[in-house]
């Protein structure tokens, strides 16, 4: 399920899935690169680059357990406003 809600100065997209959640013992590991829990399937790259790049431009990813129900919602908060000076030195830098 997607549900998409509209502030003033960003946007935050919620991304809900109908799991069992995440397991509190990797909770503090998930956003770390290279982690992963689907082996040799995956590089446990996806979401850390993701909140790399959020960050970058003043946004974020995160995620919420929903309790009792075992849901997980991933948040991306997108700013409305980028500042542009900011993102392209941060661009020239990387290919450098």
């Amino acid at each position: 399920r997607l549900d998409d809600r509209h502030h003033s100065e960003y946007i935050l997209i919620q991304i809900i899935d109908g799991g069992m959640g995440i397991s509190p013992t990797i909770q503090d590991k998930i956003m770390q690169p290279f982690f992963s829990t689907k082996g040799n399937s995956s590089t446990g790259l996806g979401l850390s680059i993701s909140k790399n790049i959020l960050e970058s431009h003043g946004g974020d990813l995160y995620y919420q357990n929903e309790g009792v129900e075992g849901h997980t919602t991933f948040v991306l908060k997108i700013p409305r406003k980028i500042n542009l000076d900011k993102t392209e030195s941060h661009i020239f830098r990387s290919i450098a």
